[in-house]
């Protein structure tokens, strides 16, 4: 008998005393004529979800069917209903394109923030004030990588944050991560 037919007795423990049926959870896969209603596939292999190429909503793997995909088109995008496989690929290198800028972006970041880490350590080593960054050291790398390489390049350089405080805060996070090194350190000793 199915279990919402069954009816608690008043002298029943609340739990599992009723019968439950378990399914296991079907995984779907991405089909490329997806792309015509809009969706590509995230980068998740094991669960591949559904990615909306025009508002990057990222539905759930249950929701790669085409029947939910055009429900999720005709309801976000009634106006993109009747546009052609052409728009949606355009729109998936649009995304992608996007996403790489991102990527490089990011990757630009990191390095800037590692300079300025680096530098940072430097005057914290020669005991220097926290101001050189922004006096001494990014003039002068500013200088040589104009002579050196070209100007275009000084604008990358000028990206690395060497202020005063930036600085003071960069030396007291390297002695704070050291210190913990150090304290980790002496508990496995022991």
């Amino acid at each position: 008998m199915q279990r919402w037919l069954l009816k608690r007795k008043a002298g029943d423990p609340p739990g599992d005393s009723m019968p439950t049926s378990k399914r296991a959870a079907k995984i779907r896969r991405y089909k490329p004529t997806y792309l015509s209603f809009g969706f590509t596939r995230d980068r998740d292999e094991s669960e591949p979800r559904p990615l909306c190429v025009v508002c990057n909503e990222r539905l759930g793997n249950g929701s790669m069917r085409p029947n939910m995909l055009l429900r999720h088109l005709r309801g976000r995008h009634p106006d993109l209903t009747e546009k052609p496989l052409e728009f949606f690929e355009r729109k998936l290198k649009e995304m992608t394109t996007a996403q790489t800028k991102l990527t490089k972006f990011t990757e630009l970041s990191e390095k800037v923030m590692l300079a300025s880490y680096q530098i940072s350590w430097r005057i914290a080593k020669t005991g220097m004030a926290h101001t050189a960054g922004e006096n001494l050291v990014l003039p002068a790398i500013k200088d040589a990588v104009s002579i050196v390489l070209n100007e275009k390049y000084v604008k990358e350089i000028e990206s690395i944050p060497l202020s005063n405080d930036t600085v003071a805060r960069r030396i007291n996070q390297m002695a704070e991560w050291i210190e913990n090194v150090v304290i980790q350190r002496v508990q496995r000793v022991k």
